[in-house]
């Protein structure tokens, strides 16, 4: 689930990866779920990081919005 696309698309990880999972540990602690939720297999989990933009953060709850910016922010890097 902390993945980042392209370590999944077999891509060397960079400092970006850690952004990018830092990004889901943020969306995880204010949401209480993660960015592509439901019961997905390891594939299409991967297929999803790499094809969708994840849910925005106020899709389940009331949110800052400074939050949501920095936290798709990360899921973007």
């Amino acid at each position: 689930a902390y993945m980042s696309p392209e370590q999944m698309e077999g891509v060397p990880p960079t400092s970006a990866a850690d952004i990018y999972a830092l990004g889901v540990v943020i969306y995880e602690m204010i949401t209480g779920n993660r960015p592509y939720s439901g019961e997905l297999t390891p594939l299409a989990l991967a297929v999803k990081k790499v094809r969708e933009a994840p849910t925005p953060p106020s899709h389940w709850k009331a949110v800052p919005a400074v939050w949501e910016r920095v936290t798709l922010k990360c899921l973007a890097a």
